[in-house]
């Protein structure tokens, strides 16, 4: 996994060795105030590159005096670690950094120190700057390449732009400048102007100078930035009692990062993730601090002493003394996987880190030139990042999971896994395959339960990341019925409306239900007067009395109700119908043969159109009469053909707004 979103680490240098007066090549561990990075309860430890470098030489002499030809390498020494050399020349090479695939380092080839370059792992190998003087420990940053330069005798700082291959001059003060680092166009360095070492820093892109940590008093030394943020060591409560301060250059804020009493020095950032050496009871070790979280952590817990921490993303790497010597660990932060990095049965010091490329200065036995420092690195592969904006939606009858692409060039897939809570035991629903896209929806989520899941990226090495967490409830598909007592009604009549809402068959009490109504013809659902029910305890509801003057649709919806996990539904629709009411009369109810009789009547509500009347003589179909309609009234005259006992009925066949209805029989005789 290459995270190159993360381009401005590995230049933290943490000095494990500051500036006694000692051979240059050998820069041993102490401090200004005359404090050992070692601590001197655990002398046994040779931590420091002057002690190591000592103990190297003498071995070169011994073995040079045993074998004329050279070093040999013992037949018990420990297997070296696997990686890359890049500067391996007969002098020393010391203090690397790399960005972007660019490694830079102080060389000593020509006797005095100047700045070499190439790209890593086997590009070809470049001079950035090769001034009279010394130029040390370099720091870069995309195209930028800084350093501390003794050209006119004190330390200035000095920059070179790979992309037009310029060398420039960033201080000119009478004073030292010294141990710059770099982020983009801001360069920050430790400044001595004041009589104690403060925190300035220039832009590149305004050419302004700016004081970031000066008034208060004591030293501030190995200061590291990264994006807005400077960090530094911080001596303000006295010689021995250094702490962890910050600044954010956006908006001017100083704050401490650490101010535990124990003592800490060397720290480094990386985005929000700041790290740095701790003095225990015993041993240092390596902690940490997550500035965006506010979170403090402990990165190293083994006896032996850890220091010089750098940071990239979420990889920390430092040097260890658990086998005896200097080695090279790293942890990944995110899954807490702790892992060497280069061990051997030399001593492997100033590790620089950028996304997954490790460089470090390196002393081997089988070297021909054993005693002097090498440059050496190594890739390492590293889990990829926990997904990124990871949202879980619960919906009916499902979970839908979303999540941002990840961006390692090695990326594989994704994991998917859930459980009923957050620390319960997880399934993974992918068993077969990985995920490849960004989204999933989970079918088989519980209804009406909170699921957690975890989603993990996982890259073509089988590295599986830290998870992403996100959490949804399935909506349940509740039961909703509706039954309207009657089908169909007169007109102008009423309806009872009855109902229950359940879930899986339990009741559901409480829950506002809607009723609605949609006459024919309408084009959607509204309201029914006075139909916001409440479910009683048992899920029913009721509303009585409803008026209807035409055939009309019914239904009940529920809104539904997310804390609870309920979906909104609606039940079935139901049609009333309303019959339309006949009425029928005669003008007589006795006649002579030959007399006719006048059949009247109305249709309610009023219609147009022809109503139908049947004729019966001695309970004989004998004639059917059409009338028309006006206005919802009817007339017809009709002529008894015999004599008789006669019987009328008039219907009306209905339309699209009601029923069709038949008036009460009338009847007449004829004598």
């Amino acid at each position: 996994m290459r995270m190159g979103a993360i381009s401005e680490v590995g230049k933290q240098r943490l000095e494990v060795r500051r500036g006694v007066p000692a051979p240059p090549h050998f820069t041993p561990g102490f401090s200004f105030e005359g404090r050992s990075t070692v601590s001197p309860r655990r002398g046994s430890l040779l931590s420091s590159r002057y002690a190591r470098s000592l103990v190297a030489a003498a071995c070169l002499m011994l073995v040079c005096i045993a074998s004329p030809m050279g070093l040999s390498r013992s037949a018990g020494a420990l297997p070296e670690a696997e990686g890359f050399a890049v500067a391996t020349t007969s002098r020393d090479q010391l203090h690397p950094d790399v960005n972007g695939g660019v490694a830079v380092w102080e060389d000593r080839r020509d006797g005095n120190s100047d700045v070499y370059g190439r790209s890593v792992p086997d590009g070809e190998e470049f001079q950035i700057s090769g001034a009279p003087g010394d130029q040390r420990e370099p720091k870069i940053d995309g195209n930028l390449v800084v350093w501390e330069d003794r050209r006119d005798g004190n330390p200035d700082v000095y920059g070179y732009d790979l992309s037009t291959r310029q060398e420039f001059r960033i201080t000119e003060s009478p004073s030292d400048e010294r141990k710059p680092d770099v982020y983009g166009n801001l360069v920050v360095w430790e400044d001595n102007r004041n009589g104690d070492w403060d925190v300035y820093g220039y832009d590149l892109s305004t050419r302004q100078e700016r004081e970031i940590a000066a008034t208060s008093p004591g030293n501030k030394r190995n200061v590291a930035i990264s994006g807005h943020t400077v960090v530094w060591q911080d001596d303000r409560r006295g010689i021995g009692h250094s702490d962890v301060y910050a600044k954010n250059l956006s908006n001017g804020e100083e704050f401490s990062v650490s101010t535990d009493p124990s003592f800490k020095d060397q720290p480094a950032i990386s985005g929000s993730t700041v790290v740095w050496r701790q003095e225990g009871p015993n041993n240092y070790d390596i902690f940490g601090r997550d500035l965006a979280a506010g979170e403090a952590f402990q990165v190293t817990t083994n006896t032996a002493d850890q220091y010089s921490p750098v940071v990239s993303g979420h990889l920390v790497v430092w040097v260890d003394g658990r086998n005896g010597n200097a080695d090279i660990y790293a942890k990944d932060l995110s899954t807490g996987r702790e892992f060497p990095v280069s061990t051997g049965a030399g001593s492997q010091e100033t590790p620089a880190v950028d996304g997954e490329t490790i460089l470090w200065e390196d002393q081997r036995a089988s070297d021909p030139n054993y005693g002097t420092w090498d440059v050496r690195g190594s890739t390492v592969d590293l889990a990829p990042a926990a997904p990124p904006g990871a949202t879980a939606a619960g919906r009916l009858g499902g979970v839908d999971l979303r999540w941002t692409a990840n961006g390692e060039s090695d990326l594989a897939g994704y994991n998917l896994y859930r459980a009923a809570s957050p620390d319960g035991a997880y399934e993974k629903l992918n068993p077969d395959a990985l995920i490849s896209a960004t989204s999933y929806a989970d079918a088989t989520a519980p209804k009406r339960a909170v699921s957690h899941y975890r989603i993990t990226a996982v890259d073509k090495a089988g590295n599986e990341s830290a998870p992403a967490v996100a959490h949804g409830t399935s909506f349940a598909v509740p039961e909703l019925s509706l039954a309207p007592n009657v089908s169909v009604t007169n007109y102008v009549g009423s309806v009872i409306l009855s109902g229950r809402l359940t879930s899986n068959g339990t009741p559901i009490a409480d829950e506002q239900v809607i009723l609605e109504q949609k006459p024919v013809g309408a084009g959607s659902f509204g309201p029914v007067p006075g139909g916001s029910l409440t479910t009683r305890a048992d899920g029913t509801f009721s509303l009585s009395n409803v008026k209807l003057a035409q055939n009309t649709e019914y239904r009940a919806r529920f809104a539904g109700r997310p804390g609870a996990a309920l979906a909104p539904y609606a039940s079935a629709s139901k049609m009333v119908s309303v019959r339309a009411v006949v009425t029928l009369s005669t003008s007589a109810t006795v006649l002579r043969s030959g007399q006719a009789v006048t059949l009247s009547g109305a249709v309610a509500p009023k219609h147009a159109g022809t109503i139908k009347l049947t004729i019966k003589r001695n309970g004989a179909s004998i004639a059917t009469r059409y009338a028309s309609l006006n206005s919802g009234l009817y007339r017809l005259a009709y002529t008894p053909p015999a004599a008789g006992s006669y019987s009328v009925v008039a219907s009306f066949g209905g339309d699209a707004d009601h029923a069709g209805g038949t008036s009460a029989a009338r009847g007449f005789g004829v004598s």
